[in-house]
């Protein structure tokens, strides 16, 4: 596998739009130990962090001691371009690396040498075909240059940039899912959901999720029960999907998170379908909830029932061992940043 780019502890870190995600992590004898997460409110919505965003963070994480120098950086989703390239078979004795750097430059327009990318083989499909197929990304140097710079200043080192299908990868191969199996990670965010299909320990199919995010689900909420954020963030984490007690609030938000899961389970459904038809001698396997909207009351019950499918939300702590305080531990937004500290070289 090409990968992007290039204290014994390594920081995941993931910056999203509404929030920045760290997690650290440490190998010892017995293997990767959680060592300590954060997860903080961003002052505004945007790509970059800014210095005094970067600032704060690492005195969180100091605070609890996370003290680590080194970080693996989640890259951002809507900065990434590729998917499955066809490419000369392993044996053929060309330079499939250079004709993957061509065709992403070709086909996203991007000048050779100011991107990123990473690759991977996918498994021979049931048509047998001598045609290699891989799946591609490519990672444009300016998305993620400013909080590069950024982090530096704030004397963290950015040792490697990861896309956030391969962090959650390393996560869910945490948990015991079978790797003959086609399995899931959906990434619930606040501004997209992303899906993530694997097999035989690499990722086979992603898309992303437009319809699902958790910011307008929060936004509908304060709408309908006519109330603040914070008391419809409640709201959805405390009253979900077949919660049996009863209310005007518990219904509406019920219902709301009902219609929101519609249109994620087609989606759903529909990637299966095409991954299964690709490896039909695979069976269906795990599913699994990343992102903040995995905290969703409900939601991992209600998306089993309708895909037939065990469902399950990554949490770190579940994870991986250690000593680890606070909510963070038990909160599914950090799983990319869980992931990206294990996609550190040390690991």
């Amino acid at each position: 596998m090409q990968g992007f780019g290039h204290s014994a502890g390594v920081i995941g870190l993931d910056i999203g739009r509404v929030s920045v995600k760290a997690v650290q992590v440490t190998l010892s004898e017995k293997g990767p130990r959680l060592d300590g997460a954060v997860r903080l409110d961003r002052s505004g919505p945007g790509l970059a962090l800014e210095i005094d965003e970067a600032q704060q963070l690492l005195r969180t994480m100091q605070r609890r001691g996370m003290t680590a120098s080194r970080a693996v950086l989640v890259a951002p989703a809507d900065a990434l371009v590729g998917g499955s390239l066809n490419v000369p078979p392993a044996d053929s004795g060309v330079s499939r690396d250079k004709i993957v750097e061509m065709e992403l430059s070709r086909t996203h327009k991007m000048v050779p040498g100011s991107f990123e990318m990473a690759w991977w083989d996918l498994p021979m499909p049931a048509s047998g075909s001598r045609i290699g197929q891989v799946h591609a990304l490519g990672l444009p140097h300016a998305a993620v240059q400013p909080s590069l710079e950024v982090m530096a200043e704030a004397g963290l080192g950015v040792i490697r940039t990861v896309p956030g299908s391969l962090a959650l990868l390393a996560a869910a191969q945490r948990h015991p899912i079978d790797p003959r199996c086609i399995s899931a990670v959906v990434d619930l965010g606040s501004t997209c959901g992303h899906l993530s299909l694997m097999m035989a320990g690499r990722v086979v199919h992603e898309r992303s999720l437009p319809d699902f995010n958790t910011s307008q689900l929060c936004e509908a909420t304060c709408e309908t029960l006519g109330v603040e954020h914070a008391v419809a963030r409640y709201a959805l984490s405390r009253f979900g999907i077949g919660d049996s007690a009863e209310g005007a609030v518990v219904s509406q938000t019920a219902a709301l998170l009902t219609d929101a899961i519609k249109p994620l389970t087609e989606e759903i459904s529909m990637s299966f379908a095409y991954v299964s038809h690709l490896y039909p001698e695979a069976e269906l396997g795990h599913l699994l909830l990343a992102g903040g909207g995995a905290n969703l009351s409900g939601l991992a019950e209600a998306l089993a029932e309708v895909l037939e499918l065990r469902t399950t939300a990554i949490k770190p702590a579940w994870l991986l061992p250690g000593d680890c305080l606070g909510d963070e531990r038990d909160d599914s937004a950090l799983s990319a940043a869980l992931g990206a500290a294990l996609c550190g070289e040390v690991l």
